[in-house]
């Protein structure tokens, strides 16, 4: 098996942030952006980070579709889970593997994620 290196991510390239979980809350997450902004790095929340379902950042289908947005994006060079969370197994079954697959990226997680 041939393992693909996903790019290089540097100083001013573009991190998607994403919720498989809890939503992303706006006062913890604009103390974290700020601060990997002044490491010079790019910004990108998906719109669904912050959404609320229940306890969740959207519905199964909604969190699974933002990540394969974010790894689909050419712009985006790394992927950072906003927190971890007791639901991101959830989305295990429905993740297009493939897709993942054909377009490697950094992927960022804590706890769960």
């Amino acid at each position: 098996m041939v393992m693909k290196q996903p790019e290089r991510f540097s100083i001013g390239d573009k991190a998607g942030v994403f919720s498989t979980s809890s939503p992303a809350h706006e006062k913890i997450g604009s103390i974290g952006y700020e601060y990997l902004r002044e490491k010079g790095l790019d910004i990108f929340e998906h719109p669904s980070a912050t959404e609320e379902t229940g306890h969740t950042a959207g519905s199964i289908e909604t969190r699974v579709r933002a990540l394969h947005e974010l790894f689909e994006n050419p712009d985006i060079k790394a992927l950072f889970a906003f927190w971890g969370g007791a639901n991101t197994n959830e989305i295990l079954p429905f993740l297009d593997y493939e897709l993942i697959k054909k377009h490697p990226k950094i992927v960022v997680g804590f706890s769960d994620t």
